[in-house]
């Protein structure tokens, strides 16, 4: 796991360990899941207030202290027009949205949120790729979802009472936009077309996860590896790209184990379904791994 955006500090997941920001101090202990941190930075320095302390405008100047944010702090009208949740909006609704908004610029490893934290808002991703997960009773990630630009996180956790359900890691450099909450609130409760745009944002959330449950429970490792790559393929409008994401996170992503998707890896290539060299994959056989998907015989010994 990576920093905490937010506070500056190191949070440490079971099992592993982080090196601490002042090298003459041991840093935090290791926190539960979900709890919350002290506010400063580890050291005898003075102590740093959390964005949760922060005023709108002091925020701005403590992440840029932070080295966490570094492109330019509004989004462009330009940027907001290719969001799939605004896409039905006009000039005024977009400019409403705009004035609200805050971007936030991530590092690879960078805790955007922790499981229980208090919750900030909704997230849209502009670049870069966040994975959400949550941990196991023995400190292993179980990954819920890869998050890709366009794509809206933690839109669900605005309705619920409580903290956040799970995680979000930038897994490369990354560049979010923040809807703080009670003024995004506002705005749905104005605006019937933003809110008809947020049941469609959620929507889509249920499905992913209905598929993913549906995945795990009824299909087995082949048909679930056929149906990520049917799926990837139709997202990125080609049958061959180049992975984005490690094996080891794939395999959390399926529900498996690292060798068990190595193995079936590379039965789909001996089978002559899929190439695969290092980071390129490609589709060569779509009606194998679609009757793969569906769970019809595989075939492969």
């Amino acid at each position: 796991m990576g920093n905490n955006v937010y506070s500056g500090q190191v949070f440490r997941q079971p099992g592993r360990r982080s090196k601490p920001m002042n090298p003459e101090d041991p840093g935090p202990a290791p926190r539960p899941r979900g709890a919350m941190g002290p506010a400063g930075q580890p050291g005898n320095g003075p102590e740093t207030p959390t964005v949760h302390e922060l005023s709108t405008d002091d925020r701005r100047l403590a992440t840029v202290d932070q080295d966490h944010w570094e492109a330019p702090m509004e989004v462009t009208p330009k940027e907001l027009r290719g969001i799939p949740l605004f896409a039905g909006l006009d000039e005024t609704q977009l400019e409403r949205v705009r004035a609200i908004a805050r971007v936030v610029e991530v590092k690879r490893r960078d805790v955007i949120f922790r499981e229980g934290d208090p919750v900030e808002g909704i997230f849209i991703l502009l670049r870069g790729r966040v994975k959400l997960y949550r941990l196991g009773a023995d400190g292993r990630e179980h990954i819920l979802h890869v998050v890709r630009p366009g794509q809206t996180f933690a839109e669900a956790a605005v309705f619920m009472p409580g903290g956040y359900p799970a995680f979000a890691e930038a897994l490369e450099k990354s560049r979010a936009l923040l809807l703080p909450k009670a003024a995004f609130m506002g705005l749905l409760r104005d605006d019937p077309a933003i809110s008809l745009a947020m049941i469609a944002a959620l929507s889509r959330y249920l499905r992913q996860f209905v598929d993913r449950i549906e995945d795990l429970s009824l299909k087995d490792v082949p048909a679930r590896l056929a149906r990520w790559f049917l799926s990837t393929s139709r997202e990125k409008g080609r049958d061959f790209w180049d992975l984005d994401i490690t094996k080891a996170e794939l395999a959390s992503q399926l529900g498996t184990a690292g060798e068990t998707l190595s193995r079936t890896l590379r039965k789909f290539r001996e089978a002559g379904w899929i190439e695969v060299r290092g980071r390129f994959v490609k589709i060569l056989d779509r009606g194998a791994l679609e009757a793969v998907a569906e769970g019809g015989e595989t075939g492969l010994r």
